[in-house]
This record gives C-alpha cells, sequence and structure tokens, in this order.
C-alpha cells in the first residue's frame, strides 16, 4: 500500500470486487476493464488489464502513463520510474503533473542529477508549486543529510513479519503497531488496492533484554473488521485515541462518492478492558483525520488530514481542549504543510513535532522531518534516519537517544517494517569546583544543550562530579548553574570526545 495513502484508506472487499470483475470480463476491451478497476482502487488488478490491452495494440501508448500511475499508487517507484519513462517522449499526452511523479520516482530510485532536472522542468511549467523549489534545493546541498550517518545504531526489530508493519506508539511496557499480517480470522476480507489483508493493531512487550517480540492482538473493542491505523496514549496509558476506518457500532459509512474515509475515535481502559469507541469532532463522512499524537495531559492534539482548504494532498493539524470541549483544528500552515502529502505526526514531551512528508526535499519517498516548535523549523533527519524509501511512523524516547521508526527500505523483511535505533554514546565525567579555592562544588546544575535542543540536565555530586553520556560525533555546550554563583557556558567539541578513550572535563 501507498504509505501516505493510509489516510485514504477504503473498504472495497475481495469478495465484491471479485463480483464486479465478473462483469468486467464482459467490456469490451482490457483498457475499460482497467479504468473500472482503477474506479475501485484496484491498482494491481488494473496494471494486469492494461498491459493485456497493450500486448494487444501496441500502438495505445496512452495506456503507458496509465501503468505508470497505477505503479505510483501501489508505491513501485522501479516499475513507475519505467512506465514514465516510455510515456515522457508523448508530449501531447503528459502532463505537468506526470513529470513531477518521474522526477519524484527517479528520486527515489537514488538517480538525484536525472530528477533534478525534471524538478526543474516541472518548475518552469508550475510555478507556484513549491514542492519542486524544495527538493531542488535539497538535492543541491545533500551533505548534511550524512552528519549523522555514523552516529546511530539502526537495527531491523524482531517483531516484523512478511507484511506491512508499521507506526509504533509507546504503550506501557512496550509499543502498539500497525499490521496486516495474515491471522485466522473469517470476518477480515482482501483490501483490493494492493490485494493485502485488512490492518489491525497489534501489541509487544519488552523483554528483559530489550527486545520485542511476539505480538498479541489489540482489544476486540478497538480492532475492528475495516483498517485500523496508527494510535496515540496518554493519561499514563489509560486513554487512548486511533484511527480507523468510517466504522462506529458495526455501521459502515461512506462519502458521497461511496468511499469510506478515515476516522479519529477515542477509548478508555475501564476496568483493565477498553471502552466503545467514540467518534472525536474532527470527523466527516467526506474526507479524512487520522494519525493522532497527543501531548501528555491530553489537551493538544495533531493530526493528519485532506480536509478541503488544506495546502496539499494530506495537512497537519493541532486542535487544543478546553474544558472538555475541542477547539476547531488549525492548519499548521507553510512552514509545516506543503502541496504534498505531511503525515505520520509524533509529538515529543519536550516540544518538538516529528512527521513525515514528501512535499519537503528529501531523499526520496516519505522522509522524516522535526519541526522544533519554538522558534519553528523544519529539519530533514537525513541519514540513516531516511533512505530514497519511505521513511516515517518515528517515535522518540523521551531522553531523545533511543527510538523507532517505520521504513520499506531494501534491508527490511517485508513490505514496510519498523526499525529500532540507538544513538552511539561516550561515557563523559564533568567536575564543577570553584575557581578561586578550587574546592569542588556538589549541587551544580549541569543542563546540556545539543544545538536548540534541551538534552538533558544532571546535578553533582560530593565529589563534584556528574557523568553524562554524550555523541562523540556531535558539538554540545553544557551551561553550570549554583546559588550565589555566577553561571558558567562550557563548550564541548566533538573533537575532544574523539581523541580519548576516557573523557574527564
Amino acid at each position: 500500500m501507498k504509505r501516505w495513502h493510509l489516510i485514504f484508506l477504503f473498504s472495497v472487499t475481495h469478495t465484491s470486487l471479485v463480483a464486479q470483475q465478473s462483469i468486467f470480463t464482459h467490456l469490451t476491451s482490457y483498457e475499460k476493464r482497467g479504468d473500472k478497476m482503477v474506479y475501485y482502487f484496484a491498482y494491481q488488478a488494473a496494471v494486469e488489464d492494461y498491459q493485456q490491452a497493450l500486448k494487444v495494440d501496441p500502438e495505445k501508448v496512452h495506456l503507458q502513463l496509465k501503468i505508470a500511475e497505477c505503479y505510483r499508487m501501489l508505491n513501485d517507484p522501479a516499475n513507475s520510474e519505467k512506465w514514465y519513462a516510455q510515456a515522457m517522449p508523448q508530449q501531447e499526452l503528459v502532463k505537468p503533473e506526470h513529470r513531477l511523479h518521474y522526477a519524484m520516482a527517479l528520486n527515489s530510485n537514488g538517480k538525484f542529477e536525472e530528477a533534478k532536472k525534471w524538478y526543474q522542468r516541472y518548475q518552469a511549467e508550475v510555478a507556484n508549486d513549491s514542492r519542486s523549489d524544495r527538493k531542488i534545493k535539497l538535492l543541491e546541498a545533500m551533505d548534511h543529510l550524512f552528519k549523522d550517518s555514523i552516529s546511530y545504531k539502526i537495527d531491523l526489530t524482531s517483531l516484523n513479519s512478511n507484511q506491512a508493519d508499521f507506526s509504533p506508539s509507546y504503550f506501557k511496557d512496550g509499543i502498539v503497531f500497525v499490521s496486516n499480517r495474515v491471522q485466522n480470522k473469517a470476518v477480515k476480507t482482501v483490501f483490493s488496492w494492493n490485494k493485502s489483508q485488512f490492518l489491525d493493531l497489534y501489541y509487544t512487550p519488552e523483554s528483559e533484554n530489550g527486545t520485542y517480540s511476539n505480538p498479541t492482538f489489540f482489544h476486540s473493542n478497538v480492532n475492528s473488521r475495516l483498517h485500523e491505523g496508527p494510535t496515540a496514549y496518554y493519561a499514563n496509558g489509560t486513554k487512548m485515541i486511533f484511527t480507523r476506518n468510517n466504522l462506529l457500532n458495526g455501521k459502515q459509512d461512506k462519502s458521497k462518492e461511496g468511499v469510506v474515509k478515515l476516522k479519529l475515535y477515542s477509548s478508555e481502559l475501564v476496568n483493565g478492558e477498553w471502552s466503545k469507541p467514540v467518534s472525536l469532532p474532527f470527523n466527516n463522512n467526506e474526507y479524512s483525520a487520522g494519525h493522532p499524537t497527543i501531548s501528555p495531559d491530553g489537551n493538544t492534539l495533531y493530526f493528519a488530514s485532506d480536509k478541503p482548504g488544506g495546502k496539499g494532498g494530506t495537512d497537519i493539524y493541532k486542535a487544543t481542549l478546553t474544558n472538555g470541549q475541542w477547539s476547531e483544528a488549525v492548519n499548521m500552515g507553510d512552514a509545516v504543510n506543503t502541496e504534498g502529502n505531511e503525515v505520520f505526526p509524533y509529538l515529543h514531551p519536550d516540544n518538538a513535532l516529528y512527521f513525515a512528508s514528501n512535499g519537503h526535499g528529501g531523499l526520496g519517498g516519505l522522509d522524516v522531518f522535526r519541526y522544533d516548535l519554538n522558534p519553528g523549523e523544519v529539519v530533514n533527519l537525513g541519514v540513516p534516519f531516511n533512505s530514497t524509501k519511505d521513511d516515517f511512523g518515528i517515535i522518540v524516547s523521551r531522553d531523545w537517544h533511543s527510538g523507532f521508526f517505520s521504513s520499506n527500505r531494501e534491508s527490511g523483511q517485508g513490505d514496510d517494517d519498523i526499525y529500532h535505533f540507538q544513538e552511539k554514546l561516550e561515557l563523559v565525567e564533568l567536575v564543577a569546583f570553584d575557581s578561586e579555592t578550587g574546592k569542588v562544588l556538589e549541587k551544580v546544575s549541569v543542563t546540556i544543550q545539543d544545538g536548540k535542543r534541551n538534552a538533558g540536565q544532571h546535578f553533582t555530586d560530593a565529589a563534584g562530579s556528574t557523568v553524562v553520556a554524550l555523541n562523540p560525533h556531535k558539538n554540545y555546550q553544557a551551561d553550570f548553574a549554583l546559588t550565589n554563583y555566577k553561571p558558567s557556558a562550557l563548550e564541548i567539541e566533538n573533537k575532544t570526545l574523539l581523541q580519548k578513550e576516557s573523557v574527564v572535563i
């Protein structure tokens, strides 16, 4: 499934589609059957019909574009690039958006210089689309994306299956994640978009050795016969907001076009059981809302939506809870949202918003970004978090040193996979003393700054010492403070950390 299209999940089941296909066999051509498959979002079946049509009549070169677009919707950049490349010489058929899609496929396949040429061509035709400008600027200055490439250890988690596993959320002593792994459940059907199982939620606790395995099916009041997506927890894990197809109390509602959109639902633990879901006020049958993330106090919610009036395909919105009532959802604006898709937001407790986007400049597909809410700057996390494939669904520990993210990069074992990351750290001893007497000082506050980010606060012991864990490939500032003393700041350069096995400052 196309990852950012989790925001556009539809409930076209395999059973109903088979019935439709039996009718479509009487259509006069493979192309018309393919067009019907696209109408029902059955892109894999459409590709098969279009390719048959092209075999029958190789002169119908417009089919190349239709096949390319289907592969784009199936998130297959290798095949979409192949078919776009065949179609590009057909100037009378190719539209500016096709050139943009071709550039994005090249970008995702690591062909950066060629992608840049097509972004420039699209920019010359559609000057008011900021995506091409953002992407060109990044491709012209990519070096900074690799500065942290050796600062983190990345591991494929043991909880992955050979199907899609993605978008983890911290919950109690483990994580909850989304998966379409096969279950022995007759009520679950096949999602016609790419002939996969519907998505459910799974929980896995952290074991004694720090690994995650043996996922179990999440609560039946939350998982349904349609798609469930990303979740968010608050109030010490007793309340949750989650994504689901438009299904409540067994009733499935559709838009005017017959599409089952995504909605946000809330539930809470009552006597150890999750309560029946309650629909949130941001929901609407005509557009989707999903991918929630919420502040620990439950008063600030961020989510993704394709509601009318947004910047692009899907945007990030913010809402606040006051006196038990949710405010109107506010678009996060041009700093965050683009003409593309911004999805999978995650709010860190220390006021940083992470999200995935294919509209900001990146290595290809979805890239993960951090938006510092104060003062407000979007930063591409670079390698190793991002690759030329889809990277999204990140969560970060409270101390910033570890976490998880999702990716369909080639090192995985299935479709989408969940990766664990751990910052590579060195222990550094900091000693505080009186500059006049030389006496060591106890209870000195030591605040570590990593650029604009607070990376932790420590206090010296009776020996005037505190030990901190720092990344030897970064520069830091340590701010010292104690009552009746002037504050002191110390720059800690990475070259100092790299020169010695044991560092005392």
